[in-house]
């Protein structure tokens, strides 16, 4: 229990030093404890242990967009994904389509006409992937909710999945419209 309210201060103090490493502002901890009043560095630091600890605070942040970047890789790695101007009979696809999902897929491999115009497709389903109900999801069911491919290429990798959640997941990103 906090014995008066220099300690009150410096619980605040720790407080407000891990939101601070939490959102990414940096700085020097020495430079950001001396501008506090009636600040102790020791005190702070001490605090700032016992409520990672008592938070059980993961360090873990994933991101998903680096997940989903890297089964692209795995898939391009595999030889499941091709870009069509690796193949030999490159695809034709007429400048400015907007269609976002082009990928031709035979039951075995995957050719994407354009691996950027896939990527950024994939970004945008993302970023409506972020901002629906995730919580009764596994992050790969994200990942795959936001690649635009076809299902059945995920069948290859060993990450498990719940197509069907896959499938709510891109119907909620289909209806979903941004404002602007």
């Amino acid at each position: 229990m906090l014995r008066d309210e220099k300690e009150m201060k410096d619980v605040v103090y720790a407080i407000v030093i891990l939101a601070s490493k939490c959102e990414e502002i940096h700085g020097n901890i020495d430079t950001l404890i001396k501008k506090l009043p009636e600040s102790n560095k020791e005190s702070i630091l001490n605090y700032e242990s016992d409520m990672f600890e008592a938070l059980d605070y993961n360090f873990h942040f994933p991101s998903l967009y680096l997940r989903m970047y890297g089964i692209l890789a795995i898939l391009q790695e595999k030889g499941i994904i091709r870009v069509a101007a690796e193949t030999e009979g490159a695809v034709k696809v007429a400048e400015g389509s907007d269609d976002e999902g082009a990928f031709i897929y035979d039951g075995e491999e995957c050719i994407v006409p354009c691996i950027n115009k896939l990527w950024a497709s994939s970004v945008r389903r993302m970023d409506k992937v972020l901002l629906l109900d995730k919580e009764s999801y596994k992050e790969i069911e994200l990942v795959y909710a936001g690649l635009h491919l076809p299902y059945e290429i995920f069948n290859s990798l060993d990450f498990p999945f719940n197509q069907d959640n896959v499938t709510k997941l891109r119907n909620a990103c289909g209806a979903f419209q941004f404002l602007g």
